[in-house]
């Protein structure tokens, strides 16, 4: 009889630790999933400093679709009037995003991407830029 209690008590803690196990459902967001959606511009800064924006820069919006296409907007002139809006296609991986537009290709590297914001960083002649968007 002692047995038997010692088995049921060792079944129960077994069944225990084993429905505690986290669930398939609660898994984080893959970076594919969330690129999605669309991002106003923030802030940028150059090799670690501040780079000064104007007003129609921080309307600049950049949209990424489930189906791989993105569309970036960009504002200029006195009335920040839409420069004809930049459309491409885009790969994400764990560290980096791929826009190619016609035969260009760009990588920038993934510093920051989660549910509110999308920080980046490339190299241009030298100069480490940071291109920093909120989630619209």
């Amino acid at each position: 009889m002692k047995n038997l209690k010692k088995l049921t008590a060792i079944l129960f803690l077994c069944l225990a630790v084993v429905s505690c196990n986290k669930d398939d459902g609660d898994s984080e967001p893959t970076n594919a999933e969330l690129i999605i959606g669309l991002f106003q511009l923030q802030s940028v800064t150059q090799d670690g400093n501040p780079f000064a924006l104007g007003p129609c820069d921080l309307l600049e919006t950049v949209r990424f679709n489930e189906s791989g296409a993105f569309t970036q907007t960009i504002y200029s002139g006195e009335n920040c009037a839409v420069i004809t809006p930049l459309n491409g296609t885009y790969t994400i991986t764990d560290t980096s995003i791929t826009t190619n537009v016609g035969s260009d290709a760009t990588i920038v590297r993934i510093v920051t991407l989660n549910d509110s914001s999308l920080s980046v960083e490339f190299n241009e002649s030298g100069i480490l830029f940071v291109q920093n968007y909120i989630r619209k």
